[in-house]
């Protein structure tokens, strides 16, 4: 969990790492409270300052897993942007 600890700014001094639960709980609360908004607005506007907002780009990888069926939502329709593919042999 090194590259966590680094990207949390975590000295080794810590001795483990907040559950994910806890991490969630924490979210919930800034949603709650309308902070998570501020937040990334505060941190839209320094980027922004410092010439660092990413506005355009593209994602280059991407993780197979298992989902659900694209007509297994509310409205029981194909998500148009929604593709099938297989990986070893499965779809």
């Amino acid at each position: 969990m090194p590259l966590c600890r680094q990207f949390a700014r975590l000295d080794d001094g810590m001795a483990r790492l907040p559950y994910q639960s806890t991490i969630l709980r924490f979210r919930h609360l800034l949603e709650t409270h309308g902070l998570a908004a501020q937040m990334l607005a505060l941190v839209n506007e320094i980027l922004t300052e410092k010439g660092l907002m990413l506005k355009a780009g593209s994602a280059v990888g991407a993780t197979l897993i298992a989902a659900p069926s694209s007509t297994k939502n509310g409205s029981g329709t194909r998500d148009p942007e929604m593709h099938s593919t297989q990986k070893a042999g499965n779809w």
